[in-house]
């Protein structure tokens, strides 16, 4: 991040405050769109489910209601009085069949069942059936079949779904329904029956049956409003085979092939149907019996009383989804434009701001570089001053040592006069001691006088170069103030400082001499 420009830094910045907020308020926009589309498909199918488990559970009310009140119509009762005297003039066994080839039989079926065929007519019954209570003869047919004169009880049908209503009736005292099971006299294809008993003197002599028509639960399943293209409702069993033709598969998923094939082939062997058999009501995504991922509201439906369907609202997920798709394309597309524009903004307001504070850096830098080049030119005159004025403190330095050892040289010189002055008085008191000698001293005492003027020369000439050695320690001083091209001035005083100081030694040295030569004359003078 530190190695970003000014202007990428800006730019990442604003992104963050612009992208950030706008994407928290997309995703959440979008979450709660998708959730409200969804219940709305969900709702939509869980609506259909409902409305279609109402109209199915009405109709077998109605089936059974209707079944009841024939039951007890007159036209059923004196049909059913006929048929019964006609059993028991021909003394039908209990065992055998019921004989409908005389022509006493067949008058007696046409006389009294044309009321009959009109009822069936305008119920859209497939068969009605009159059946002995006491025997199970099967006593009267509309349609005809291979059922009619049976015995129910005994022989080919003792195992049928029409037996097995004709107990059901019996025991509940009552209006009944058997599920759908193939019936060999309707070419083994599946049939449900519905019946109530026939009264007389309040004891059941008889029952009313019908063979229900598969075509009215198919109208009521295979209704499409709001059903889309890949939608669908049909009923399964308890053995999970069709109760109700598929829409989508009325060839392999009807109820004829249902019950003619397996169930894995034929039937509905998916999570729906297992939810709705425990007694679950719910709406989820599943895979069909198609293999396909569907929408699916299921829930149980009772029949009656041990027959429990289920019912099976179900839409394909892309097309139950399809709203829920298209608002998640339409949000795409917007969120790619609002990022767009927020990006294009971001850029123009962080070119106008990074723009003049580059300009401004750009300037204080070269006023930071200039500075740092006058800084670098002082520095290197201060270094070059401070290299002279260590120059010149050296020079001066060894000048004022050259002075100090011509002072030096002076005081000795200074000595060796006052000694030789106290040797001058020394003999001074000799000779007034040596009255004796005086003669021989006055000789060796102008020989000394000679010398002591010679030594007062000397003396001379050393005050003369101590003064001219102060003169040129003078000139040095001067010449070190003024330190023009440091040193050269100070060769010249130096090599003076030594000329003068080389005469100093030399002058003290015949000094030396003189006193010797003065010291053995005043000692020949002693002797």
């Amino acid at each position: 991040m530190k190695k970003l420009s000014l202007k990428a830094k800006l730019l990442v910045f604003f992104l963050l405050v612009g992208v950030t907020p706008f994407a928290v308020s997309t995703i959440i926009g979008l979450w709660k769109a998708n959730a409200g589309l969804e219940k709305g498909a969900y709702n939509q199918l869980v609506s259909v489910r409902d409305i279609k488990k109402t109209q199915v559970e009405k109709y077998f009310e109605d089936t059974l209601l209707n079944v009841k009140i024939f039951a007890r119509s007159r036209d059923a009762s004196e049909l059913f009085t006929k048929l019964r005297e006609y059993h028991d003039n021909s003394q039908v066994k209990s065992d055998g069949e019921y004989d409908i080839t005389t022509l006493e039989y067949k008058k007696c079926h046409e006389a009294f069942g044309a009321n009959m065929l009109k009822y069936q007519k305008d119920s859209g019954f497939y068969d009605i059936f009159m059946v002995c209570s006491s025997h199970g003869h099967v006593m009267y047919s509309t349609q005809k079949e291979s059922d009619l004169g049976q015995n129910l009880r005994h022989g080919i049908l003792e195992d049928s779904g029409l037996r097995k209503l004709l107990e059901k009736v019996i025991k509940a005292n009552g209006p009944a329904l058997v599920d759908f099971e193939p019936y060999a006299p309707s070419n083994n294809e599946p049939a449900a029956f519905a019946g109530a008993p026939i009264f007389e003197n309040g004891k059941i002599v008889g029952v009313l049956a019908v063979q229900l028509p598969i075509d009215h639960i198919n109208a009521i399943m295979n209704k499409r409003e709001g059903m889309g293209e890949t939608g669908e409702t049909y009923l399964v069993g308890q053995d999970k085979r069709m109760r109700s033709d598929s829409f989508l598969d009325a060839d392999g998923h009807s109820i004829k092939a249902s019950f003619a094939g397996t169930v894995k082939d034929n039937g509905v062997d998916t999570e729906g149907v297992d939810e709705a058999i425990a007694g679950k009501t719910g709406v989820k995504l599943i895979t069909d019996y198609n293999g396909n991922l569907v929408l699916s509201a299921y829930t149980p439906v009772k029949i009656d009383n041990g027959i429990n369907w289920v019912l099976l609202a179900e839409m394909d997920e892309g097309e139950a989804l399809a709203s829920v798709y298209e608002m998640q394309w339409m949000m795409g597309i917007t969120a790619i434009i609002g990022v767009a524009a927020i990006i294009t903004l971001a850029l123009l307001v962080a070119n106008s701001i990074a723009q003049p504070i580059n300009r401004i850096i750009r300037g204080l830098s070269a006023g930071s570089e200039q500075t740092a080049s006058a800084a670098g030119q002082v520095s290197c005159a201060s270094q070059s001053l401070a290299q002279g004025t260590s120059e010149q403190a050296a020079a001066i330095e060894e000048t004022t040592s050259s002075i100090d050892e011509m002072s030096s040289m002076v005081k000795q010189n200074a000595g060796n006069a006052n000694e030789a002055k106290t040797l001058a008085y020394t003999a001074r008191e000799n000779a007034d001691k040596g009255t004796s000698a005086m003669e021989r001293m006055s000789a060796a005492i102008d020989d000394i006088k000679q010398s002591s003027d010679e030594t007062a020369k000397i003396i001379k000439t050393i005050d003369d170069i101590a003064f001219q050695t102060n003169l040129l320690a003078l000139n040095a001083a001067v010449e070190a103030a003024r330190a023009g091209e440091a040193g050269k001035g100070f060769s010249v005083v130096a090599e003076e400082v030594r000329n003068l100081a080389q005469r100093s030694s030399d002058a003290a040295q015949n000094t030396a001499t003189l006193i010797e030569d003065s010291q053995k004359s005043a000692t020949q003078c002693m002797a």
